[in-house]
């Protein structure tokens, strides 16, 4: 699911070998040893439709969030159901504190997804900014989950 993920958002990190496909992803273990780095996977109805990968690592250092949405997938055809908006509402709740969210600002349909969802968590009580983070620019939001 994951080739499948950056298929859709950064195929340069997919690489051929003779073996088949694999990521160019360097912390990808490491969601399931250190303590800062947590790994989910979306079910609806039985099945793993989704997964987020959350860290520490942000990028806005003035706002001191202490989590981070690393990854965040929905199969395409399970989008538009609302199932990854109750999925990020209930991470954002099982680890309650300041958050940054970040989007490339060329995926549009992100950046309007996670403005919705944070939207209603937060009744709208969230900063939005567009920086530039290892040479890409992104949108990101920031926000308090008590």
């Amino acid at each position: 699911m994951l080739i499948e993920y950056f298929q859709e958002i950064d195929p340069t990190k997919i690489q051929q070998s003779t073996t088949g496909e694999r990521l160019d992803y360097p912390y990808l273990d490491q969601y399931w040893t250190d303590k800062n780095r947590f790994a989910f996977f979306i079910v609806y109805d039985t099945e793993i439709v989704g997964f987020s990968l959350l860290n520490d690592h942000v990028i806005c250092k003035d706002f001191l969030a202490e989590r981070a949405v690393a990854e965040f997938y929905i199969k395409k055809k399970y989008r538009q159901r609302g199932i990854g908006r109750r999925a990020a509402l209930q991470l954002f709740q099982q680890f309650p504190g300041k958050w940054e969210v970040k989007q490339a600002t060329d995926n549009p349909n992100a950046t309007q997804f996670w403005r919705n969802t944070i939207q209603s968590l937060t009744h709208n009580n969230y900063i939005e900014k567009q920086l530039s983070s290892e040479g890409e620019k992104v949108v990101i939001q920031l926000f308090t989950v008590s």
